[in-house]
């Protein structure tokens, strides 16, 4: 129920719906937000503090409150991936776009922190609507079940960190709600393809075999054929190239027009949201007009001084658009390969989110398609909700896919018997029991990347532990993910990922059976024992949780934990 929009990433969209309706109809989009006046699916996700903008709030703002005139902090969640390449966003132009507060952190505060400032006052805000709607009595003995998407390609331990947010924020707080993850592929998947089913769809989508009744698990509740891809191609970066556009027209005439009249929030940007959207339709061959924004400069083929407004043409809007819409046809094709490679066929496109009802993307991408052979491009009403309908359907029907594929290596770092010769002696350490030369840091990979992994897997790791007599019996055990086709052998290496750790804590009478002996080396005595950890790569709330077990018995179970910085 709770939408993140990454093709945008600036904005989020609340949906909820009662569990005993399941059509797409009844799922109620909150569409009206403090600070805005008109109906809208989504907020901006940024947050301004007061005690940065001193004699300007008297409180935190947030969404549509936060001025273009405040300090602000925008794009935050980007700081939760530590392992996402995030050189692509260092431009000049999007910090002169959005401000200094574009991937930037507050003094003293974390990226979780300032998510979590904002989720809590998302959060106030869906609870008072809620209680609105339902009555304040109804909606407090009534369980609630939070739904938060996330990127496709979000990292595990930006996954953990964005619900350990909402946690903080309030989430899930209440007695019997609780809250789950969903990626946003998969809720777009539900939400767009459920019109298309059923035999009085307009556009049917065929079903081998046959659809009868719980007619949308037949078809979503399949399987992905491939790993998930993005890319940094959304309706945003039409916005940074206007900003270009505008500064290689005008010079220092545009840029010196202060932020409150051009930035996000202003009616300049607003104007040009609506040119953006309602550009490229069928037969259409005239350029468009935004304003109003005041510029010293005389009336040329760009600007009207009287009517205050920036004219571009429609070859000077393809020149915004087409850098966006070639990088979306490549990654469509890198899905269709894919697709190709499995002996599988693409025969429509589906579009989604706020750049997905675009007339322009729409035409290029059926133009595309065509030469494909691939059937269709379709965009569902109303897709601007879309993801944040399809997470309330999976919700309300508790679908989620049969197949998935790992989208990077899993494994564990281990120490191992030492090789002469090709071990670094640096991590060379002795086993105190055995008295055997061991080196540290080796990496097992458990999990390949692609692996197909069904509703019921669970990645399995026998370990042996070491305890000094008399030494707490805490592990700490490092669970690291690599994405690269050839994972390295060592965890110290620059790609690989440290996911979280866990960390079970036992007593010997944990253990039927264990030993005790002499240490070889040192004469101490030790403990050790021989257990097994199972990780759930589909556990139902969406994130990783993992069971220690010995013998058969479950002897510690736990989510994943989030590795301090």
């Amino acid at each position: 129920m709770l939408e993140d929009e990454t093709s945008n990433l600036h904005a989020i969209g609340v949906s909820w719906a009662e569990s005993t309706k399941t059509r797409l109809e009844d799922i109620n989009v909150i569409n009206t937000w403090p600070g805005h006046r008109d109906s809208t699916w989504k907020v901006p996700s940024r947050i301004a503090y007061a005690s940065e903008n001193k004699n300007k709030i008297p409180a935190d703002q947030w969404g549509f409150q936060v001025s273009p005139n405040l300090m602000c902090y925008s794009w935050t969640k980007l700081l939760l991936d530590k392992s996402a390449q995030l050189t692509g966003y260092d431009d000049p132009s999007l910090k002169d776009l959005f401000g200094s507060g574009l991937m930037s952190l507050p003094k003293g505060k974390s990226a979780q922190s300032v998510i979590e400032d904002y989720f809590r006052e998302l959060y106030v805000y869906l609870i008072h609507q809620l209680e609105k709607k339902m009555g304040a009595g109804v909606f407090n003995a009534t369980p609630m079940e939070i739904y938060l998407t996330m990127p496709a390609i979000w990292s595990d331990q930006a996954q953990l960190a964005t619900r350990k947010a909402a946690e903080a924020a309030g989430f899930g707080s209440r007695p019997y709600d609780s809250i789950f993850m969903i990626k946003e592929p998969e809720a777009a998947a539900l939400s767009a393809i459920k019109p298309h089913l059923g035999p009085n769809a307009i556009d049917p989508v065929q079903v081998s075999p046959p659809i009868h009744n719980n007619e949308i698990h037949s078809l979503i509740a399949n399987q992905t054929i491939f790993l998930n891809v993005g890319g940094k191609c959304g309706s945003t970066y039409i916005d940074r190239n206007f900003n270009q556009w505008m500064q290689e027209t005008f010079g220092e005439e545009y840029t010196s027009v202060p932020m409150r009249l051009r930035g996000p929030g202003s009616r300049f940007m607003n104007s040009f949201e609506s040119a953006k959207r309602n550009f490229g339709g069928p037969n259409d061959d005239r350029g468009v007009e935004v304003g109003p924004i005041r510029m010293d400069v005389g009336p040329s083929v760009h600007y009207d001084d009287d009517e205050l407004v920036v004219k571009l043409s429609k070859y000077d809007m393809q020149r915004l658009f087409d850098p966006v819409v070639k990088e979306v046809i490549a990654l469509v094709k890198s899905q269709v390969k894919a697709a190709e490679k499995k002996k599988k066929r693409i025969d429509r496109l589906i579009l989604v989110g706020g750049f997905g009802d675009s007339d322009y993307l729409n035409t290029k991408l059926g133009e595309w398609c065509k030469g494909k052979n691939i059937g269709s491009v379709t965009c569902p009403p109303d897709c601007q909700a879309a993801i944040v309908k399809g997470a309330c359907l999976r919700g309300l029907e508790g679908l989620k896919p049969v197949i998935t594929h790992s989208r990077a290596h899993y494994g564990w770092s281990w120490g191992k018997r030492f090789r002469k010769g090709i071990d670094p002696e640096v991590n060379a350490y002795t086993d105190p029991l055995t008295g055997e030369k061991m080196c540290s840091g080796r990496m097992e990979w458990v999990i390949p990347k692609g692996k197909r992994l069904d509703e019921n897997f669970k990645m399995k790791a026998d370990i042996q532990s070491t305890f000094k007599l008399g030494q707490p019996l805490n592990e700490n055990i490092t669970m690291f993910s690599c994405t690269m086709d050839e994972p390295p052998e060592r965890e110290d290496h620059h790609r690989v990922v440290k996911v979280g750790e866990i960390c079970p804590a036992f007593s010997t009478s944990t253990f039927s059976d264990f030993q005790t002996r002499r240490g070889t080396s040192d004469g101490q005595m030790y403990h050790r024992f021989n257990y097994t950890i199972e990780v759930n790569f589909r556990s139902k709330g969406g994130i990783l949780s993992f069971a220690a077990t010995s013998e058969g018995r479950v002897i510690a179970d736990a989510a994943l934990g989030l590795l301090e910085d």
